[in-house]
């Protein structure tokens, strides 16, 4: 995590900085926010960069599960408005500071507690037990990102988990190729089961992990229509957050029109696509 007291050349703060490298959906998303918001919302998308980064900074899981419980005392002692001395932290405290809720407070367990299955090189064995992951470490997250901008009302939560299960859906999707490469299978073994895909042989065969990857961006698309379904409008302070559902679909675009290869050089549409999305999108939810 980059030192609290360096510059950055594009005249953001460090925390800012390193998003904007590491996680540019989120950050570009968040830069949609008016302030205190946006400063919320890229305090708590830099926490989640920290938790998520966990794995590939420890050498076994335990050393992990360690992490992860430094992150649940630091918000205690968040809640006391007695930060630790780390960037997030501070950042965290100056949203959360002496005054961290329940309800809150649950929803960041929650994302931690999904996230110590990180640390294991075991696949999900149901299509429901990555779903729940899916759930946690996105939609969580997103209602998380409603409290942020100081939203509560229970269908706006809805809405964002919804939103937020689609979003992680995809990112799963998208990096079962680097996950692989280190060790980890992100396909369900139920669905790698379901398309014959059983052993190392027939995991390299295209026709099978094509399928396989449909049934995933099928359950993304699911959490999209029952995002539409909610009939929750978004409000000028809302729509920073629910701007990654435009990102979720055009991730999932790209996912189909590459006929689910995810080889296919047109899975990253690069930064300024990805701009040119969310501005299109938060004009039309604005209009």
């Amino acid at each position: 995590m980059a030192d609290a007291t360096e510059t950055s050349p594009h005249g953001l703060d460090p925390l800012a900085t390193e998003l904007r490298a590491d996680d540019p959906d989120r950050f570009y998303t968040a830069m949609f926010a008016a302030e205190p918001g946006r400063g919320h919302l890229l305090a708590l998308y830099a926490f989640n960069l920290e938790v998520a980064r966990t794995r590939e900074r420890i050498s076994e899981p335990m050393l992990g599960q360690i992490r992860l419980q430094w992150w649940r005392e630091a918000l205690d002692e968040i809640a006391a408005d007695k930060p630790r001395n780390h960037p997030v932290c501070l950042a965290l405290n100056k949203w959360l500071g002496g005054s961290l809720p329940a309800d809150t407070r649950a929803l960041f367990d929650e994302v931690l507690t999904a996230r110590e299955q990180d640390m294991e090189d075991s696949p999900f064995a149901t299509v429901d037990a990555f779903h729940a992951y899916a759930s946690a470490t996105g939609g969580a997250l997103l209602q998380l990102g409603m409290h942020a901008v100081g939203e509560r009302g229970e269908g706006p939560l809805r809405l964002a988990r919804h939103v937020g299960t689609a979003y992680a859906i995809t990112g799963l999707i998208r990096a079962v190729p680097f996950a692989g490469a280190n060790g980890r299978v992100l396909i369900p073994q139920e669905i790698m089961t379901a398309v014959g895909a059983t052993d190392a042989a027939s995991r390299r065969d295209p026709e099978r992990m094509r399928a396989a990857v449909a049934k995933l961006a099928d359950m993304a698309t699911g959490e999209l229509r029952l995002a539409r379904a909610a009939g929750v409008r978004s409000r000028n302070r809302t729509r920073p957050v629910l701007l990654h559902r435009a990102l979720a679909e055009m991730y999932l675009g790209r996912i189909r029109a590459a006929k689910h290869d995810l080889r296919d050089p047109r899975l990253d549409p690069g930064n300024g696509i990805r701009i040119a999305r969310l501005l299109w999108r938060n004009y039309r939810l604005g209009y």
